[in-house]
């Protein structure tokens, strides 16, 4: 229950705001003791702390359902004429603040003869409010054994919580530290964990399946034998050090910021308490400026200290001094709302990568096309459920060598498994994970539980990172995944090399972007020699990676030699794979991917280039686009990111309808706006261009 209730950073010691998470929007449960009636100087306390219920209402009201709840010192009921009553009822009315439907009119607060209704639970009106408020049912309990002057009320409505958000923040375990681990007892306890051979014997499924949970509850438990992690009881956030300097500044700002609240916030820049307010204000950031720039001083001379005496220091100063300071956001912006709680923002990124992992139909997309490859579809799976082609079992050499190249000290997948688990599990663990791949080899059967993932958004450079579109996925798979996915790849990468264009140059052994880099090079300088008209055009394609078709790629895989049971595996290792969202301390619900590889998978960039690699060979057959000598070099290609070379506008127009046709059959989008033109020896730069009806005269930056 902890993980659907977290506390709202706003307020002060008379208001305090909690969020509660549905499977809809929120509620922002506001809790107010506010001051109580009486003086002049009463009333300004009074004003002072609806201004700071106004501030919560104006941050949360838009992507909140709000209850408000507790003792207001204020009545909609007094018979006779209060300023605080008034002040209370015109804040209501002003903010749509209401009281529920048949809401019970009785008093609550008692003190001698006096009596009143003085608390309340409210709720604040909404455009497409969720209904549970409306049918909310209030009661004034009137317990004998309440000693209190006050009886207590309580509401009940209906919500579906969303149950499955886990915050990470708690009894956080410690990162391992393999160095400190006992090896020798670490493989001897696993050794203990995998000895029951019982489903690992079972070819089928179920077996797959109970053997595979067997190993991961094995790898974990050997560990926590072994290697005993304290638990730290503090929070994941970050500790702000503040220096004795800034801490006394943002005091007499936050002071002069009271001040000014106090005689009602005065726009005008020649009001004493503005100008105090604004000086204190520029005297805070002043100092943070500073700070920064002695940290970055001090980081630099780190760096230069350790390059000499510690290798490792050394890559990580420069790791961190390399890193973005606006990887981390404190808000989020989509169309509909806005994210500013860790758990909203997580929430936020949920949303768009799930939206992203949906398959949507889109008109300029090519029906036709879609339906005669699902049709296909139908006789290749029958094929190769009836070719007699089986995949080559693995060995111990095999998974021995597939485990040594492991990257470690890497991030630990859903399960908190990393690559270090399996490197000392020694040759119990070897022998068993050859039996269980060989098991789903022999099945084409893979165990849903190594088909999770988890996302992380990584933002990317030079982008508003309030925006979640500007944020790329980078998903960490399961580590037992890895090894399968390493096993595939070492039988299916040849047969995908040889049907791969020779201008595809991303993700390829022997051949790198800088060879992309002198093909374009080497184009320019013979343009350049012989005077020729050269135009280079560079194509993004929309999400590429996560937009990948899933029917689209098993058919292009069995059309590049992928058949018989490799065909049928990868097929179900794309089946109903999942996906959860990690940010800011929180863990998302789970999700269907139903398109889109993963970035982060071993198999990703192979499938990603036999996806797009129809485009590269249509433009090659054409022979449209430049030469170098007799070599065609029309459409140099780096993974996603195509470049066009024509000699001639009207080259470079036939070249972007081809890619318009491929798109269309291939579902992808090429984003027109982000597509970028050079020209090398053209007088006039400007160009007329056409890409999805998109009529534009575009103008080369270069």
């Amino acid at each position: 229950m902890s993980t659907m209730f977290s506390q709202l950073p706003d307020g002060d010691n008379r208001i305090q705001a909690i969020e509660i998470s549905t499977t809809k929007d929120p509620i922002c449960l506001i809790n107010v003791y506010l001051p109580s009636r009486g003086t002049d100087k009463g009333h300004d306390a009074y004003r002072a702390a609806l201004d700071i219920l106004k501030e919560l209402l104006l941050k949360y009201q838009r992507t909140h359902s709000i209850i408000i709840a507790g003792d207001f010192n204020a009545s909609f009921h007094r018979q006779y004429k209060d300023t605080q009553d008034e002040l209370f009822k015109n804040f209501c009315k002003e903010n749509q603040i209401e009281l529920p439907s048949n809401y019970p009119i009785d008093h609550t607060y008692h003190q001698g003869d006096s009596k009143s209704q003085i608390d309340y639970i409210l709720t604040k009106s909404r455009e497409n409010d969720d209904e549970s408020t409306e049918y909310m049912q209030v009661k004034i309990l009137r317990e004998g054994h309440n000693t209190s002057d006050h009886y207590p009320v309580s509401a009940e409505f209906s919500v579906r919580l969303r149950t499955a958000q886990k915050q990470l923040n708690g009894d956080i375990v410690t990162k391992i530290n393999w160095e400190k681990v006992d090896k020798t007892s670490y493989e001897q306890n696993l050794k203990e964990e995998l000895k029951d051979r019982k489903y690992l014997n079972m070819r089928t499924p179920y077996g797959i399946e109970q053997a595979t949970n067997q190993l991961i509850s094995g790898l974990t438990n050997a560990l926590n034998l072994s290697y005993p992690r304290r638990k730290s009881k503090f929070s994941r956030k970050k500790k702000i050090s503040w220096s004795p300097q800034l801490a006394k500044a943002v005091g007499l700002s936050k002071k002069a910021f009271y001040l000014w609240k106090k005689v009602g916030s005065p726009p005008s820049k020649n009001n004493i308490y503005n100008l105090k307010r604004l000086e204190t204000k520029r005297s805070v950031r002043s100092i943070q400026r500073q700070q920064t720039a002695d940290k970055r001083i001090k980081l630099h001379e780190e760096i230069m200290m350790a390059s000499d005496r510690d290798k490792d220091l050394f890559f990580r100063l420069i790791k961190t001094q390399r890193s973005s300071s606006s990887q981390f956001t404190h808000t989020l912006r989509t169309e509909e709302k806005e994210a500013s709680t860790p758990n909203e923002i997580n929430n936020v990124f949920k949303d768009h990568f799930e939206k992203l992992a949906k398959t949507n139909s889109n008109p300029n997309f090519n029906i036709g096309h879609d339906n005669l490859v699902k049709l296909d579809m139908e006789t290749i799976v029958n094929i190769c459920e009836n070719q007699e082609i089986t995949i080559q079992p693995v060995t111990s050499t095999e998974i021995t060598k597939r485990i040594s190249i492991l990257k470690r000290k890497k991030a630990g997948d859903v399960e908190g498994l990393t690559a270090e688990h399996l490197i000392y599990g020694g040759t119990e663990l070897t022998e068993f994970l050859v039996t269980l791949i060989n098991n789903i080899f022999y099945t084409k059967h893979v165990p849903e539980v190594i088909k999770k993932g988890l996302l992380t958004p990584v933002h990317k450079k030079d982008k508003d990172p309030t925006i979640p579109s500007n944020y790329r996925g980078i998903t960490v798979i399961s580590i037992i995944c890895k090894i399968l996915e390493l096993c595939i790849r070492a039988r299916i990468e040849g047969t995908l090399n040889k049907h791969q264009n020779k201008l595809q140059k991303g993700f390829t052994k022997g051949a790198s972007s800088i060879n992309i880099a002198l093909l374009i090079s080497e184009a320019i300088n013979e343009a350049k020699d012989k005077n020729e008209c050269l135009i280079l055009i560079t194509l993004d394609a929309e999400k590429a990676f996560d937009v990948v078709d899933h029917i689209h790629l098993f058919w292009k895989l069995y059309h590049q030699g992928i058949n018989g049971a490799s065909w049928l595996l990868i097929k179900e290792l794309y089946n109903k794979t999942t996906t959860q969202v990690k940010s800011q301390g929180y863990i998302s619900e789970t999700f269907v991917n139903e398109q889109g590889v993963k970035q982060g998978g071993i198999l990703s960039a192979n499938f990603y280039k036999a996806y797009n690699k129809n485009i590269l060979d249509t433009l090659e057959s054409t022979n449209i686009g430049i030469k170098i000598g007799t070599n065609y070099v029309g459409c140099p290609t780096c993974a996603d990111d195509i470049m066009l070379c024509a000699g001639s506008e009207h080259d470079a127009s036939t070249q972007l309808r081809i890619i318009e046709n491929c798109t269309k059959n291939d579902r992808v989008k090429i984003n027109s706006k982000k597509t970028e033109i050079l020209m090398i020896n053209k007088k006039n730069k400007d160009i007329n261009l056409q890409l999805f009806n998109e009529k534009n005269r575009r103008k080369a930056k270069h």
